[in-house]
């Protein structure tokens, strides 16, 4: 398991890994795989899943891309699989590729699913190299978008998402090959931060938050990158016999993946409120504990709105995060209605989320007055 992967998120993520305790679970493989299945999210047996690494890359493989009896359990498999595919470290994920690649190009899947699958890809995208076949199948799944829009018809998904989702893969194969040749230290991670290609900037920023560097060189580079407003607005991917390029305005991703960074790295800095607003859809359920954990009321005129992203936390399928959630709404002395009607639902209920929400509620009631 790379380091980078796993390991992050200090101080607040140190506290939560031992709580939830060394213990690897007694089940064999078989059972980890199927605690993919259940209502309940099982983050015990999803981080000894990601542990394994390449023992279940297959199979992970396999359950992201096959059938299940409902929709619903369908799309539990896929996201939780492909979740633990992106936690794996870069070399040992990277032979879910091709599986990935056949699926995203045969199967009937709705957007989100298409992109989920591609975000997947880019997260191991490093450890594939330039090669030409590795190459040609990135231009089929970048292009794949496209089909049906000749002679004027409609496109089968959304032609752009696929495009920017291939040219992020794009890049970060290239960035396998400045590996190979040591270009991947923090001086070098920093210099990428300034590159005139958006994807290179988000992937520097992305890197930085997953090290152990915290030095004020690397903290004031990310906030430059959290907070400019003149980001590059043109990406391209070229490969043998093709090329493409797209203009729009790439500011908001590269911020975000930079507010992302310091929020791992920094998370009481006043720019990481957003990052810690994303991380509570991180893929490493520690990660996403920890930030609810870290989000209280900021004093900072304009600072973001983090309610809309824990309300959707309170439903989380890991219960520890949403129980987390509800305690950060009412730690964040906001009552407005939805927070309100939110807390009031889950109150209404049993077991340990409902005694949380009751104590949210009461809390945000005495504080504001709102009853």
């Amino acid at each position: 398991m790379s380091p980078g992967r796993i390991t992050r998120f200090v101080p607040l993520l140190v506290v939560w890994s031992a709580a939830l305790g060394a213990q690897e679970p007694a089940a064999g493989d078989r059972e980890l795989l199927a605690s993919l299945d259940a209502e309940v999210f099982d983050s015990r047996a999803f981080l000894a899943i990601v542990e394994g690494g390449a023992r279940h890359v297959e199979a992970l493989a396999a359950i992201a891309t096959g059938a299940a009896p409902s929709a619903e359990l369908a799309a539990r498999r896929r996201t939780r699989a492909l979740r633990a595919l992106r936690e794996i470290d870069d070399a040992s994920a990277a032979p879910a590729f091709q599986a990935l690649v056949d699926h995203a190009q045969t199967a009937s899947i709705d957007d989100d699913a298409l992109a989920d699958l591609m975000l997947t890809i880019a997260a191991f995208a490093p450890a594939l190299g330039t090669g030409p076949e590795v190459a040609q199948s990135i231009q089929q799944l970048t292009m794949f978008g496209m089909e049906g829009k000749a002679g004027g018809g409609r496109p089968r998904h959304n032609h752009l998402r696929c495009l920017l989702s291939g040219i992020r893969i794009h890049v970060r194969c290239r960035t396998g090959e400045a590996a190979a040749h040591g270009s991947t230290g923090t001086k070098a991670l920093i210099e990428q931060l300034l590159d005139q290609d958006p994807f290179l900037r988000e992937f520097a920023a992305e890197r930085l938050g997953r090290l152990a560097d915290r030095s004020p060189a690397v903290l004031d580079a990310l906030r430059a990158a959290a907070t400019a407003t003149d980001h590059p607005r043109q990406a391209k991917i070229v490969g043998p016999g093709f090329s493409s390029s797209v203009g729009t305005d790439f500011g908001e991703m590269i911020r975000g993946a930079a507010s992302i960074a310091l929020a791992r790295l920094a998370p009481d800095d006043p720019l990481a409120r957003e990052g810690l607003a994303k991380l509570l859809r991180a893929d490493d359920p520690r990660e996403r504990v920890a930030a609810a954990m870290a989000l209280g009321p900021s004093a900072e005129e304009g600072a973001p709105d983090v309610v809309p992203a824990l309300l959707e936390a309170s439903a989380d399928d890991d219960p520890l995060v949403a129980a987390e959630a509800v305690t950060a709404l009412g730690r964040l002395g906001d009552a407005r209605a939805a927070v309100l009607d939110r807390l009031r639902a889950l109150a209404s209920g049993t077991g340990a989320l409902a005694a949380r929400s009751k104590a949210a509620l009461k809390r945000l009631e005495r504080e504001t007055g709102k009853g």
